[in-house]
């Protein structure tokens, strides 16, 4: 439904189409000369041009406005007056045929709503689609009909796609695309690992800390006493490093404490828990140590008192300089932490930082005041993710958008 047949005969007005004047596409013809008329130009094969659809006459039947003027068209059915979108010239000879290309993410500086996105650009209302075109509208300018179409065919190889969550294989997917990342099934699992976690470990570091101190053995209970702390409702310290993997081995982490665990000490079912954080970990940092040399956004978790109660939230960075110039343990990529690095960096600023939380634990005051921190040590703050009853995207006051468009090269 994406293919457009234009033939033109400026002599004769109009001129049929196919087989008895119908054709199976849909097909754009001139209308019939006026006296002002602009004058055809000549179109170039894989030229991208505008077009605004102007009025729907009959289902499927109305007018499209492009740079060369007002055409009568057969239109796929979603699209209505006043939807703007681009094309493709796809052919030039012996019929001009065009292909929906993209839509901008904006109409008269409102942002578009997923769900015009999905019908403008044809595409099946589907449960993935609306996840990415959200992602699409957060992070870009401009959608290709092309990127979405890919992220679909490859989701629709995955084995056992039943136990994959649509969500956390759109934001997979497009980070990894933003990576420059050729598809590559062990980084894909990583991604996806960190990305669904998200949706869930509130609730998983709840359980975690909150374990009947009954049941475990003293050690455990003083030790895991230390992390309640930072999930403390009183506690408005910003604990960039609660997740963090220290190389001193005199600070006994978080990571650490989980990765130690084992069902020696706890019980089997108990254990799930430890070993779903110990991923989540893990997870996180491998895949920020995956995004070190490109150009795609850093993804940092930590808890932080909102609105008098301790979340989970997760920073989305843009870096403007390489990551691994500002870690200060080492130069080895391989010891890249995140949380390491904003701690060190926004280290002489923590107490203003800390006050701004105290004065005003409210969402919106955190991600203006992180966006200003963040950037002063000259990295973007892009969004900020946070887990409430489903997982939201507060942009920066800064804007999220990313500035170029990448193409995708997933292998399908």
């Amino acid at each position: 439904m994406d293919d457009f047949n234009l033939n033109m005969n400026l002599g004769d007005g109009v001129q049929k189409v196919g087989k008895n004047g119908r054709c199976l596409r849909p097909f754009y013809y001139r209308l019939p000369e006026k006296k002002n008329n602009p004058k055809l130009r000549n179109f170039r094969l894989g030229e991208i041009i505008q077009g605004r659809i102007l009025t729907i006459e009959d289902v499927g039947i109305g007018e499209v406005r492009l740079p060369n003027g007002v055409f009568k068209c057969n239109l796929h059915p979603g699209l209505l007056p006043n939807d703007e979108l681009f094309f493709r010239i796809a052919e030039v000879e012996p019929s001009l045929v065009l292909k929906v290309y993209s839509v901008q993410t904006k109409t008269n500086r409102i942002k578009r709503k997923k769900e015009d996105i999905i019908r403008i650009l044809d595409l099946p209302d589907n449960e993935l689609y609306q996840h990415t075109a959200e992602l699409f509208l957060t992070f870009k300018t401009m959608i290709y009909k092309d990127d979405l179409i890919k992220f679909y065919k490859f989701y629709g190889k995955l084995s056992d796609i039943d136990n994959y969550d649509a969500e956390s294989c759109s934001r997979a997917l497009f980070w990894m695309a933003e990576s420059g990342l050729h598809f590559e099934y062990d980084i894909f699992e990583v991604a996806y690992g960190y990305f669904n976690t998200l949706k869930y470990i509130d609730s998983i570091m709840g359980d975690f800390l909150h374990l009947n101190p009954k049941l475990l053995p003293d050690a455990v209970n003083k030790l895991l006493s230390n992390f309640r702390s930072g999930f403390d409702s009183d506690n408005t310290e910003v604990k960039f490093d609660f997740f963090s993997q220290y190389t001193d081995k005199e600070v006994f982490s978080l990571s650490k404490f989980v990765s130690k665990l084992s069902v020696s000490i706890l019980s089997a079912r108990m254990q799930q828990l430890p070993n779903k954080i110990d991923a989540f970990i893990q997870n996180m940092h491998i895949w920020n140590n995956i995004c070190v040399g490109s150009d795609s956004a850093y993804h940092w978790s930590f808890p932080l008192k909102l609105d008098n109660k301790v979340k989970i939230v997760t920073l989305v960075i843009k870096s403007q300089f390489k990551i691994s110039e500002k870690e200060k343990s080492s130069n080895s990529v391989k010891d890249i932490d995140i949380g390491e690095v904003l701690k060190m960096l926004i280290g002489i600023s923590s107490e203003e930082l800390r006050e701004s939380v105290e004065s005003d634990n409210s969402l919106n005051m955190f991600v203006n005041t992180m966006a200003k921190f963040i950037n002063d040590i000259g990295l973007t703050l892009m969004a900020v993710m946070y887990f409430d009853g489903e997982l939201r995207t507060v942009e920066s006051p800064y804007g999220a958008a990313i500035s170029a468009n990448k193409s995708i090269s997933f292998v399908i």
